[in-house]
């Protein structure tokens, strides 16, 4: 009884010591992410994702990528993330939307924004964002972005198209055709052979590692 009564102030103090930069981060981060999965109001987890401070809403948006389907009411406020200063956050809050399995066009479409990102880690969770999203999700997406991404994103949905979007001069349209690729490759993996074997350093190597670990 006594720990149960204790436990909203254990959850506040740590959510007050990731504001204040109080101990270690990671850890008051993984502690309230319990809180929240206990019952811990999600609304006080907008504060951690509003703040200005890179590094709280780092901690805001780690915590939303692992509450998975629970995250889609956050959605609003984890989207602004996406522009964070900080790769990690960008990272995470990409983790936290497909989590979120939202039919929101314009979050998916923000995600497909940063396919060429400035980080590389960033890219690869974009690719596997592109990869795992549903088709719906992807054509409401098609239609808030601009060409030449727009028109790419369509060709991504025809597998057909694989080997014009592998071949463009474009990196972001050739990530993705490796996307596309790890799409077919439960039933043909002959697109993720060719993509493994392009010029293209970065989805050569992605390619390369998607199939051994599918033993290939």
């Amino acid at each position: 009884m006594g720990r149960d009564a204790s436990e909203p102030q254990r959850c506040e103090s740590l959510f007050r010591s990731l504001i204040d930069h109080e101990g270690d981060a990671d850890a008051n981060a993984n502690d309230l992410l319990k809180c929240f999965f206990r019952g811990y109001p999600l609304d006080n987890l907008r504060e951690l994702l509003r703040s200005d401070d890179p590094e709280v809403a780092k901690a805001g948006v780690w915590i939303a990528s692992e509450l998975g389907a629970r995250a889609k009411v956050l959605l609003d406020d984890v989207v602004p993330i996406l522009g964070n200063l900080l790769p990690y956050a960008r990272f995470f809050a990409i983790d936290a939307i497909l989590g979120a399995n939202g039919d929101d066009a314009e979050a998916v479409a923000s995600v497909i924004r940063l396919v060429d990102d400035a980080d590389s880690g960033v890219r690869w969770k974009v690719v596997q964002f592109l990869s795992r999203a549903s088709r719906q999700q992807l054509e409401a997406a098609a239609s808030l972005l601009e060409d030449p991404l727009a028109s790419a994103l369509r060709r991504f949905l025809d597998d057909n198209e694989i080997k014009v979007l592998l071949e463009s001069e474009s990196g972001a349209l050739r990530r993705l055709a490796l996307a596309a690729a790890i799409r077919a490759a439960p039933t043909n993996l002959g697109a993720l052979r060719a993509v493994a074997a392009s010029t293209d350093e970065e989805v050569s190597a992605w390619a390369v590692e998607e199939l051994e670990q599918r033993g290939n």
